[in-house]
Parts: structure tokens; C-alpha cells; sequence
């Protein structure tokens, strides 16, 4: 709440920045991660930049000029929709907290999810990466890293923020620190290796207290440096694809998860899916297999 008025009055007009703060409290409060906070402080900057200053100017029009902004820039489905999920939870608490006499976007639709599908990669290109990783000034950090994203299928912020307390050794194990909490996720063998390989012959941290796992020139990986360093990677093995990145890799865990037999409940959990729905979404990408177990166990045919 904001400090000037114990009890708000939805009435009375309130500045977007402070009720800001008062937000982002509560949203760290509630043990959303670090990364959430920031994409919801980064949505009301973006709400300001399009004029919306207080609460008198959120209008059911500004909310429908701010999503259309987002569209016209360019924005991935995606991003758009993130934005919109970022701009209800907003919004939903301002008018549950008496700062909103009527909520604007009650009764929008969301953005249409136009079922954007990321082609994951083939293995042969995954070879192909990882030899291109073996190229490199950093050749047993990238591959690490490569090797990382696609045994483990943890998004590139949260490789980004691994610590070397985060990996348990003997049982196999990251410690994970998401946008949706913290998780332990499993990693193989030929991963181990290569990590190990990068932590005792490769990785230099300029003091004992640098302790994040992927370093470039001593410093812990950005998201930026990260998507930087696999999009080149995917360059450099002659993929030519849009868009192909460290996400790419998270997709070709999920299909080849799935395909070598792997359960979908088994699978949220891994990759940190709040909704189950949006882990099934990879169930779309295997149509080919779908279509192939159903020639090989179709209960019809087997009756002929």
C-alpha cells in the first residue's frame, strides 16, 4: 500500500510510479523471482512511454492502444501475450486494493495465441552445434553450456543465474531459480563431464567470490551474452533459421523428452510450467510420431 493514504480511495487519482513500488513489493513479497519483478517494472515504464502517468489515464482505450503498440513494433505472439498477462495482474491488484474504481481490461480478450511453433532442432544439428562449439576461444565453456540448455531444458536467464552450490554432483542435480520459483532439475552424464571439463580446465573467475557457473571475460553471463553466445554457435554450424537460440534448445529437450518416452507431468515439472497446458503445447510438435504409433497400435487395424 502507499504510505500517504492508509485507505485508498479508487476516486482520487494515484501516479503510475509510486503505486509502482507498492507493486513490485508485493510481487517480491509473494516470492515471485527477480525476473518477474523486472518484467513488470519494465510493462509500467512501457505503459508511461505511452502517456498512461496515473491511474486517471488507465483507461479501457490506453490498455487497448498499449497492447496494439506492442503488436505493431513487431513483438512476437509471445511477448505480446506476456505483456498482457503482466498488465492484468497489475491491474487486477490496483483495483482489488481500492486504487481503480473500475478495472480496464475486465472483460478484453486476450491476445489470439496464433500457436507460434518453434521448430526444435534435429540431432544432426545439435552435432553440428556442438562441434561449432569446440571452435571457439571458449570451446569447453560452450559446449558446457550447450550441453546444459538441452539435457536440462532450463531457460537461458536461469542458466545465467546457476552457481557452483547450485550443482549437486552426486545425485545429478541443478538447483534452478526461475520466473515461476525454485525447482531441482536432473542432468546426465555426458553433461556432468562437460561441465566438469569447463569448471577445472577453462573457467576463471577474477576473486573467490565470482560464483556463477558461465562466465565471459570473468563475468557471470547476461541473458543477452548468453542468446549472443548460442545464436552464433548456431550460425557457425550453418543453421540457418530464424530466431534459432538457447530457446530453440529448450524446445528439443522438451520433443526428444517426450519421444524417448517421457511423461508430460514429468516434464512440467522439469521445465517449470505453471499450467500443464502449456507444457502440452509440445505434444503438437510430434505429429509425426503421433501418426506413427497410431499405424503401429491403432486397436481397429489390429482387429483385421
Amino acid at each position: 500500500m502507499l504510505e500517504v493514504e492508509t485507505q485508498p480511495h479508487p476516486k482520487n487519482v494515484y501516479p503510475l510510479d509510486r503505486l509502482l513500488e507498492a507493486f513490485l513489493d508485493e510481487q517480491a513479497y509473494r516470492g515471485n523471482s527477480a525476473q518477474t519483478v523486472e518484467w513488470y517494472r519494465k510493462v509500467f515504464r512501457l505503459l508511461e512511454a505511452e502517456g498512461v502517468r496515473n491511474t486517471a489515464q488507465l483507461t479501457r482505450e490506453a490498455v487497448i492502444r498499449f497492447i496494439a503498440s506492442a503488436r505493431s513494433r513487431g513483438l512476437s505472439g509471445a511477448t505480446v501475450r506476456n505483456y498482457d498477462r503482466a498488465l492484468r495482474v497489475a491491474l487486477n491488484w490496483m483495483y482489488h486494493n481500492g486504487y481503480l474504481e473500475h478495472n480496464p481490461i475486465k472483460g478484453l480478450p486476450r491476445p489470439k495465441d496464433k500457436a507460434e511453433q518453434v521448430k526444435p532442432f534435429t540431432l544432426d544439428e545439435v552435432e553440428r552445434i556442438l562441434q561449432a562449439a569446440k571452435t571457439t576461444r571458449c570451446p569447453l565453456r560452450d559446449t558446457a553450456l550447450v550441453l546444459t540448455l538441452l539435457d536440462t531444458g532450463i531457460r537461458a536467464g536461469e542458466a545465467c543465474g546457476l552457481t557452483l552450490k547450485d550443482i549437486d554432483w552426486r545425485e545429478g542435480l541443478l538447483r534452478v531459480v526461475g520466473k515461476t520459483g525454485e525447482r531441482t532439475v536432473p542432468f546426465g552424464q555426458r553433461c556432468k563431464r562437460a561441465l566438469h571439463a569447463y569448471l577445472d580446465r577453462e573457467r576463471r573467475a577474477p576473486h573467490p567470490d565470482v560464483r556463477h557457473v558461465f562466465l565471459a571475460s570473468g563475468n557471470p553471463f547476461s541473458p543477452t551474452v548468453l542468446n549472443t553466445t548460442v545464436t552464433r554457435l548456431v550460425r557457425r554450424a550453418g543453421i540457418k533459421r530464424p530466431k534459432a537460440g538457447p530457446h530453440t534448445l529448450r524446445h528439443t529437450f522438451a520433443v526428444e523428452f517426450l519421444r524417448a518416452g517421457g511423461d508430460v507431468f514429468t516434464l512440467q515439472r522439469i521445465l517449470g510450467h505453471r499450467k500443464l497446458e502449456i507444457t502440452q503445447g509440445y505434444v503438437n510438435l510430434l505429429t509425426d510420431d503421433i501418426r506413427s504409433a497410431h499405424r503401429r497400435f491403432s486397436p481397429v487395424d489390429r482387429l483385421l
